[in-house]
């Protein structure tokens, strides 16, 4: 196994996480940004800094067997639209799950949208038994209403099922449509608003960017990820409950859907992060944003649960398999396949994540499940899964959606095509990934200790 590689975490963003199990799920206090280690390039350009949106939630009781139409906070932009987006979902008393939860959305011309289905067994949050699972409460995960003015809410049985709608709307800030402005990936490369810049030159370009000196830098870089970091997103740290588990290595990735609309505009997304961040934490009672990093349906990437650029983070995403995986959840609902830009996107995270931690990311893995009531195998089941899979294949949930599941064999080529074997690999290994179109993949596994260490 070969040492992954090593960077420092965004500017300002405190240390989480342990490897020692004495201090796993211990409350969040205040800790000093650890000094960048050699080699380190994550950090924000100069003069960037983290930006402040206010985000306002609001709770509606709904019991079962009933419905409440919630007209959304006008104070925040008129509802949501073009300078406001709001997030929302449903929480219950663990003992009286509800049958089903469905939603509709209202636009600004009074017309109402088709009902939608909230997944109320959706398989995210915390593994079980950890101490970050003692604080959380069930319910569903976020979904993004970029458009409407109200939701109606719909419970059914059993009666005394009681559902709580949490729903947070955020402005959309100035910093927002820099964010918006500068951060946009297109073929691979990234836009200063100067022009195309390859990504492995992305950070010098920010930094002399005319548009850089008029706003704060909206990129950062994590060995030759470019991403959108969470103190440029407006993430507030204070929300944050406790330290997440940490493991000693990332060994698969798990691709997700947020579900809801995905006719948000760039400027938005930031307000939808932070929305997400608000109801992860505050409804849901979790450390952090479940999610390890984000994708937007233009391709741009934004980090996710803090702390986990160049540790293994343990994230709340994919109940009883969140140990050991990386997850990457793309905003929006993926019925039918999502854009070009965000397959490319993954395909980029994937290879991020194959080169950190040294797995082939068209190669499969054992993990071992954690269990939970909304995993398909119980605690101790060993199951073989691709290194970059669906979180349908471990939960009992349509995530990430039809159309981006079908998408994920072209994800694995793509994260293949950015992956280097480890210098120390064997002759084999290497000609291997130079020439895989040709080869096609291993039949066995390689096996070494011939004379002059011979493959």
């Amino acid at each position: 196994m070969f040492a992954p590689a090593t960077a420092s975490a965004a500017t300002g963003l405190p240390e989480l996480g342990s490897t020692d199990p004495g201090e796993r799920g211990t409350p969040e206090a205040p800790a000093e940004s650890a000094p960048p280690e050699s080699g380190s390039s994550s950090e924000p350009s100069p003069g960037a800094g983290p930006q402040e949106a206010e985000a306002r939630t609001d709770s509606r009781a709904v019991d079962g067997d009933d419905s409440s139409v919630i007209e959304l906070d006008g104070d925040a932009g008129g509802g949501a639209g073009e300078d406001s987006v709001t997030v929302m979902g449903a929480v219950w008393d663990g003992a009286h799950t509800p049958d089903s939860i469905s939603y509709r959305t209202q636009d600004p011309e009074g017309a109402w949208s088709s009902w939608e289905q909230f997944e109320v067994s959706d398989g995210a949050g915390p593994d079980a038994g950890t101490s970050e699972s003692g604080g959380a409460t069930a319910g569903t995960e976020p979904v993004v209403v970029a458009e409407g003015v109200a939701v109606e809410v719909k419970v059914d049985g059993p009666a005394d099922a009681e559902v709580s709608v949490e729903t947070v709307t955020t402005p959309t800030t100035g910093a927002d449509e820099q964010i918006a402005q500068n951060s946009s990936f297109t073929g691979g490369a990234w836009d200063t608003g100067m022009g195309l810049v390859p990504r492995s030159e992305a950070a010098a370009a920010v930094v002399d960017s005319d548009a850089h000196r008029f706003g704060a830098a909206t990129v950062a870089v994590n060995a030759g990820l470019t991403y959108v970091s969470r103190a440029e997103w407006g993430a507030n740290e204070s929300l944050k409950k406790c330290r997440p588990d940490t493991t000693s290595t990332n060994r698969a990735m798990v691709v997700h859907h947020t579900a809801g609309a995905t006719s948000y505009t760039r400027a938005q997304v930031p307000g939808i992060l932070r929305g997400i961040l608000t109801y992860h934490t505050q409804s849901r009672g979790w450390c952090d944003m479940g999610y390890n990093m984000l994708v937007d349906r233009y391709g741009t990437i934004y980090e996710g649960r803090s702390g986990g650029l160049d540790r293994a983070v343990v994230g709340a995403h994919a109940s009883g398999f969140n140990s050991g995986t990386f997850g990457v959840s793309v905003m929006g609902t993926y019925s039918s396949p999502a854009p070009g830009a965000v397959v490319n996107a993954l395909g980029r995270v994937g290879a991020w994540q194959a080169n950190k931690w040294g797995w082939d990311p068209t190669s499969r893995v054992t993990l071992t499940s954690g269990g939970s009531d909304t995993s398909r195998y119980p605690a101790g089941r060993k199951v073989t899964l691709p290194r970059i899979f669906g979180h349908r294949d471990t939960s009992h949930t349509s995530c990430p959606g039809n159309g981006l599941y079908g998408q994920l064999r072209q994800v694995r080529t793509k994260s293949l095509a950015g992956f280097t074997p480890p210098t120390n690999a064997s002759a084999i290994t290497k000609f291997y990934y130079a020439n895989t179109a040709k080869t096609g993949s291993p039949t066995t596994h390689e096996r070494c200790g011939l004379k002059n260490k011979g493959c």
